[in-house]
């Protein structure tokens, strides 16, 4: 993935309206070597341990978000 996609899909999150079911993003944040997404907090941790158990992820992918 390329620097213009991950600044089109910031442009298109930063429109989606506010919903319960779509995690919203607070800010982003551009340095020289990356892009820093600064996401609302989702508690419970579900989806990161159904991953797991349905082998979408490794654990190592998955402690990456913890």
């Amino acid at each position: 993935m390329d620097i213009d996609d991950v600044r089109r899909e910031v442009a298109i999150m930063k429109h989606l309206p506010k919903s319960s079911s779509i995690v919203s993003l607070k800010e982003a944040c551009e340095d020289d070597n990356a892009v820093h997404l600064v996401m609302e907090l989702c508690k419970g941790g579900e989806l990161l341990i159904e991953s797991l158990t349905d082998g979408i992820m490794r654990k190592e992918q998955l402690l990456l978000f913890l």
